[in-house]
């Protein structure tokens, strides 16, 4: 078996930086080194490892296939150090320190707003970075080491050995129309059949179990518009004769607002079965673990989670 190499953490980074600028100059930049400098430890790390990781050329650095590979895993070492700083530094000063979570627009509409609340008022000096979108985004960005957890809807399988799914809530869907649309008061989903659903461009979750259910009655939902915002979604819903399902609790705002309605379907929508995620093999930071845990208090007096 081969001896491990020694890497050094300088010639990460600036191989990190590269990877990530696309160029010696634009990293040595970013790192506030001279140029001749960050080539030195690329070049340093290349003859440790015995391979070519960047070609450079006119258009910049390019990484090679092995620097691609190299890259996945130098980024994780970089940002699990970076996690192991801000663990001792939450851990002497328990009022300061980051965390970054990624959140559906559900969650993002319904049990953040109070949560985040009480985290700023129990660490005044924290900061948090809040990330929304689609659950596939989530996971590469988990998997990438630039957010701490999400919560988002998920159908976990054994490709997610690597993560850890823990069932934080169940939340209604429902189907939502502009107030003046002619199927507004639709009551089987048969008589949706020849409408334009607004899914997003894959179908996790949720999504997924709404296609099953809508095809399980025979119906091929026609999808002209696919959208992974919710906002967008609502926005589109309610200015064309397009159909979006919502989670009933980011509902209420926009009902108020009088420009979408409810579908009244007789067919019970699927519950959409919402998950706080982490990587298995890296503990969470003092404050995020906090951040965590106020997510499960504020869920059991809401949904009885």
């Amino acid at each position: 078996r081969s001896a491990i190499v020694e890497i050094k953490l300088h010639q990460l980074r600036a191989f990190n930086a590269v990877a990530e600028q696309g160029s010696i100059r634009s990293a040595s930049r970013m790192l506030s080194l001279s140029q001749p400098a960050v080539t030195k430890a690329v070049k340093e790390l290349e003859e440790s490892l015995g391979t070519s990781l960047v070609q450079r050329g006119a258009k910049g650095a390019v990484l090679t296939h092995c620097g691609e590979a190299f890259y996945q895993r130098s980024r994780l070492i970089l940002r699990e150090l970076h996690l192991a700083q801000e663990d001792v530094r939450q851990h002497l000063d328990s009022t300061g320190g980051s965390v970054y979570i990624g959140v559906a627009a559900s969650i993002a509409v319904s049990l953040m707003p109070e949560v985040v609340a009480n985290f700023m008022k129990e660490f005044p000096e924290a900061r948090i970075q809040v990330s929304d979108g689609q659950i596939q985004r989530h996971i590469q960005r988990l998997r990438q080491g630039e957010i701490d957890f999400c919560i988002n809807t998920a159908s976990p399988n054994t490709q997610d050995a690597d993560l850890a799914f823990e069932k934080l809530v169940d939340m209604e869907f429902a189907l939502v129309v502009r107030r003046d649309h002619p199927l507004a008061q639709a009551t089987k989903l048969e008589e949706l059949a020849h409408c334009d659903w607004l899914m997003p461009p894959s179908r996790p979750g949720i999504h997924s179990q709404l296609s099953k259910l809508i095809e399980s009655h025979g119906l091929q939902p026609r999808q002209r518009v696919t959208c992974d915002s919710f906002i967008a979604a609502i926005s589109i819903a309610a200015h064309t004769d397009c159909i979006a399902p919502v989670s009933e609790a980011s509902l209420l705002p926009f009902l108020a607002e009088g420009k979408v309605v409810r579908i009244p379907l007789e067919t019970r929508l699927p519950l959409a079965t919402f998950f706080l995620i982490q990587r298995a093999d890296s503990p969470l930071t003092p404050l995020a673990a906090r951040l965590a845990q106020l997510f499960r208090m504020h869920v059991r007096p809401k949904y009885g989670g």
